[in-house]
């Protein structure tokens, strides 16, 4: 029987309801479980799980404990994710972060939740909310390095990411001026080794990577950084295709071609008339054989002959329009231009090209900063390591600008020829974008690997220069001198830098030397005192240090801890008779002293021997008063 049929089924009648004698109670409703309430993920290697109440996060070996990275379950993707580690987020114990390797860019992953508790009720979570799907957010592999090897001539390329079994395709690479590519082999997960046919010394080639290059969570090559440039080099031993005689100019004399008893009878009567007849025809000969003979290095940058430069700059796009710009510069920097002239075309008007020029043409190194880094630098306090020991003074407008929101601020050490520097930025910048100049007398980013050119070891060994970092690790005291030319007369200077330590004991510091002579080793030095938690002067004489003046961090509620980054600068300016230095800690003045001392002197940079490690991120010195200008959008 049912209802739709028109009947009722059987109702059984409840004749008594027990009652409630106020000892337990009438209904037990049980307290909501904690649920997940959202998975997210904005870069490739943290995915964010955030909780509807604050969820147990206090030993990560603990089976019931949000950091635990066991708890947590991956599927979806080439390859499954796994938390290696789980951080939670200060500012809210319902949020924590997984890390994890990279993720596959779009790809539809699903996470499942086991055994984590609330902190109120002690209980697992909501079976029905403990799972989530979320899409991936992953990082594009770029090419780090691409450098032919000395000895054995195979390109060696470095990746950002460990690469998948797409990389040793042959098929996916191509150069140009053209070479044939014989084999890809893997050396390590993110290097591998290109065998081509030989190459021709100093030529420039581009190497272009396909898209079905692919990192090992599936990630295509990032489309704006799939062309790498490389210079050749030719190894003897392993010449394949092209075979060079050292001999091959036709060293022909014309006099030879004269039937012998002609020559003869020019020998024997003593005037050799027929034989210095010919030698105006002969230098012509010889000059014409050179000529052609080095038509086949018309294309290699370095021995191309210097008349042949007009034409091949013509060919990489520095057409007649140009030609103010192109007949300043003196042989060098001409072929350095043509050098670098495939990628300045393609990628024209970006940081990085405009940075990269500038060092190529003028050998000096520079940097920019765009109007809205101020914001995201120096807005509000993060923990984040971008953001760490940033000083608003490197980054800020010294001056007026017509618009501030088209506006960069371009700093580089002072070129040798300005007019040319401004005709460059002139060419090279963005359509409508002003730049604010600032001259320094040095910086150094540390962005190209190995590059200590611009330093002198004073104690210890040179220091490494990777990813953009110089690393002082000796065991005992280290130091380094800038060697820039004219520097040990430098004087009314700014040096900033951003750093970090690690150790050290009572006394001993990292930080920054001025008004140093490296052959009395004398000068000042101000550190910071991780043991401590002091930030010391000191005045150096003949190598030992007497204190002239401190802060004690404690007093203003500050703390100076290892692996944390910093930025301390120090002003020094004559005042009078004697120097003002005043010291920065993260673009706040924290101390103010005088000496005098020093008067002048170079810059360095110094740990002190208990000092297990100090990084330093970038450095400048900046000459007082400050010498800048505007380039002005057009």
């Amino acid at each position: 029987m049912s209802i739709r049929d028109g009947a009722f089924p059987y109702i059984p009648v409840i004749s008594s309801i027990p009652r409630y004698d106020g000892m337990f109670p009438m209904y037990s409703v049980e307290a909501q479980k904690a649920r997940v309430l959202l998975v997210s993920s904005s870069v490739s290697t943290k995915v964010r799980v955030t909780y509807d109440s604050e969820i147990k996060h206090s030993n990560p070996l603990n089976s019931d404990d949000a950091l635990n990275p066991a708890n947590y379950d991956f599927t979806g993707g080439v390859v499954d994710l796994v938390a290696t580690n789980v951080e939670i987020v200060q500012e809210n114990p319902t949020i924590v972060d997984l890390i994890v390797l990279d993720q596959e860019d779009g790809e539809a992953y699903h996470i499942k939740v086991n055994n984590v508790e609330d902190v109120e009720t002690e209980r697992t979570l909501d079976t029905i909310y403990d799972e989530y799907d979320f899409l991936g957010v992953g990082s594009f592999p770029t090419v780090q390095e691409a450098v032919v090897d000395s000895e054995n001539g195979w390109l060696k390329i470095q990746f950002s990411e460990s690469m998948g079994v797409s990389a040793i395709t042959k098929n996916n690479y191509q150069i140009y001026p053209p070479l044939v590519i014989f084999e890809v082999q893997s050396i390590t997960t993110n290097i591998y080794r290109v065998v081509t046919e030989s190459q021709i010394a100093g030529c420039a080639y581009v190497l272009v990577l396909s898209s079905l290059i692919k990192d090992a969570s599936g990630n295509s090559m990032d489309p704006d950084h799939d062309e790498v440039l490389f210079v050749g080099k030719d190894i003897p031993e392993l010449r394949l295709l092209v075979v060079k005689n050292p001999n091959e100019e036709l060293n022909l004399r014309i006099y030879n071609f004269i039937l012998k008893s002609i020559r003869d009878l020019d020998q024997s009567d003593g005037n050799k008339f027929l034989e210095r007849f010919l030698m105006g025809p002969q230098e012509v000969w010889n000059t014409t054989n050179k000529k052609i003979f080095s038509i086949k290095n018309l294309w290699n940058v370095d021995e191309c002959p210097i008349e042949g430069l007009h034409y091949l700059k013509k060919i990489v796009g520095w057409a007649s329009d140009l030609d103010h710009l192109t007949d300043q510069l003196d042989e060098q920097q001409l072929r350095r231009l043509i050098r670098s002239s495939v990628r300045l075309w393609k990628t024209r008007s970006t940081e990085s090209v405009i940075t990269d020029i500038i060092n190529f043409m003028m050998a000096r190194k520079s940097k920019i900063w765009n109007w809205f880094e101020m914001r995201w630098l120096t807005g509000p306090v993060d923990t984040a390591e971008y953001r760490q020991g940033r000083d608003r003074f490197l980054i800020a407008f010294p001056g007026t600008l017509t618009r501030p929101e088209y506006s960069m601020i371009l700093r580089t050490v002072t070129p040798s020829d300005k007019e040319l520097f401004r005709m460059i930025v002139r060419l090279l910048r963005p359509a409508g974008e002003s730049y604010y100049v600032v001259y320094l007398k040095l910086m150094d980013d540390f962005s190209i690997a190995d590059d200590n050119t611009q330093w002198d070891s004073f104690s210890g060994t040179l220091p490494p220069i990777a990813n953009e970092v110089m690393t002082l690790s000796d065991a005992g005291k280290q130091s380094v001198i800038s060697n820039a030319s004219g520097s040990e007369d430098w004087s009314n200077y700014v040096v900033s830098l951003r750093i970090k330590g690690f150790g050290g004991g009572p006394g001993e510091a990292f930080g920054i030397m001025t008004y140093f002579d490296e052959d009395t080793d004398s000068g000042y030095f101000a550190g910071l005192c991780i043991a401590d938690n002091y930030l010391y002067v000191w005045k150096i004489v003949s190598g030992v240090k007497t204190l002239i003046g401190s802060l004690n961090f404690s007093t203003i509620g500050i703390t100076i801890i290892d692996d944390i980054w910093y930025s301390l600068r120090i002003q020094v300016s004559p005042e009078l008779a004697t120097n003002r230095l005043v010291v920065f800690l993260n673009g706040e003045q924290r101390l103010s002293l005088n000496d005098s001392t020093y008067m002048i002197g170079k810059v360095g940079i110094r740990k002190d021997s208990g000092m297990t490690k100090m990084l330093i991120d970038t450095i400048e010195v900046l000459g007082l008063p400050v010498d800048s200008e505007v380039i002005e959008q057009s």
